[in-house]
Parts: C-alpha cells; sequence; structure tokens
C-alpha cells in the first residue's frame, strides 16, 4: 500500500512538472502582441524573414481569445504602417535586433 501511495504521489509531481512546463513555454497575451508587431515591422521593412515568427504566431493564436487576436492582427497592421514612414527606419532597425530578435529567430 506504501509503494502505491509513493508511485501515486510521483507520478502527480511528475504530472504537476510537465504541466507548469508546457504553460512557461505558452507566450503571455502582451509577449503574444509585441511578436504581432514585429511580424509587421519585418514585413514592412521588407528585408526580414519572417517564418519564424509566422510560424510562432499560428501556433499561440489557437489559445488565444478572439480579443488579442483581433488586437495581434492590429498590431501587425501597425508595425507594417510604422515601417513605410522613412523617419522610423533607423529606429525600427534597431527594435527589430533588440526587442524583436527573440520572435524573429
Amino acid at each position: 500500500m506504501k509503494t502505491a501511495a509513493i508511485s501515486f504521489i510521483a507520478l502527480s509531481l511528475v504530472a504537476g512538472a510537465a504541466t507548469t512546463a508546457a504553460a512557461a513555454e505558452r507566450l503571455s497575451d502582451v509577449a503574444y502582441l509585441q511578436a504581432a508587431r514585429c511580424k509587421g515591422i519585418a514585413e514592412g521593412l521588407g528585408n526580414v524573414d519572417t517564418a519564424a515568427v509566422t510560424g510562432l504566431l499560428k501556433k499561440e493564436e489557437v489559445t488565444r481569445v478572439s480579443y488579442i487576436q483581433q488586437q495581434g492582427e492590429s498590431e501587425v497592421r501597425r508595425g507594417k504602417r510604422d515601417a513605410k514612414r522613412e523617419n522610423n527606419k533607423a529606429e525600427l532597425t534597431a527594435e527589430l535586433k533588440g526587442a524583436c530578435a527573440a520572435y524573429l529567430g
């Protein structure tokens, strides 16, 4: 009986650790929106491969409520719009190399 109880506790701990690890891999809503903006900037500037961030957003969007998905689409559009402005090129390039580097792979 003790062996069964110990085995049950051990399995519960392992299952709990796996659940925590899976939850840690999910982006927060703020990070999801930042990644969406990065995709828009990269597409707007046109000189960056967006395959990694596109794949990330597709994977992450299935766990988002519709409001956050809509905000993500807005962030992509805003990033593209910002990239079209001539006076923003240096600032946006710096953003791609800094905050966006993790999402662009």
